[in-house]
């Protein structure tokens, strides 16, 4: 039986894209949950923070596997297991929780472009400009309109250990809305395109 998109439903390819959609569901979910309550875990909360500035290596994956597949199976495995050797790297550096975030995040991103046929993968690759656009476009917005702070009170915002300084100087409460905009927004176009 075939989906609206002319998918063969129950293939290892549409079981990948459903599993990324939900997970990207799960992941919006959790950015909104920790702008509401950031104190409930302080260190999760930096970790999805700092995941999002990540985020942009993971919008490059979705772009370059792809690319790699055209090349092979073998070339597409290669470069996944770079980008996770990545996550590795930044895990040491920046604590389990950023660790377990970035690693998920990654296996999201490349797991359909592995499974997808030869012929999907324009598509995926598509798919993977018009994310990095959109990571673009919210990262801008969030961190040039006023955003409510919900549960980022001033004692929270003291008690994280951030260092995400740059040109606007983003609040936390920024970033956890620009994470819950971007994956929402994600979430749905996955499920469209898994259907």
């Amino acid at each position: 039986m075939r989906s609206s998109t002319g998918k063969r439903r129950g293939t290892p390819a549409t079981t990948a894209h459903w599993t990324a959609a939900a997970g990207t569901a799960l992941t919006a979910m959790a950015y909104l949950a920790a702008w509401l309550y950031p104190a409930v875990d302080l260190e999760l909360t930096e970790s999805l923070i700092y995941a999002f500035g990540l985020e942009f290596f993971i919008v490059h994956a979705g772009v370059m596997v792809p690319a790699a597949r055209a090349g092979g199976h073998s070339r597409a495995l290669l470069i996944a297991a770079i980008y996770l050797l990545i996550a590795l790297a930044v895990g040491i550096g920046l604590g389990p929780w950023t660790f377990i975030g970035f690693a998920y995040l990654t296996v999201l991103e490349i797991l359909p472009a592995l499974q997808d046929r030869a012929e999907d993968l324009a598509v995926t690759a598509l798919a993977g400009a018009g994310k990095a656009a959109l990571y673009f476009v919210v990262i801008v917005t969030a961190f040039l309109l006023p955003v409510p702070l919900l549960g980022v009170t001033p004692d929270v915002d003291a008690a994280l250990a951030l260092d995400i300084s740059g040109v606007t100087d983003p609040g936390p409460q920024n970033v956890l809305c620009a994470g819950f905009v971007y994956f929402a927004v994600l979430a749905g176009v996955r499920w469209r395109l898994a259907r």
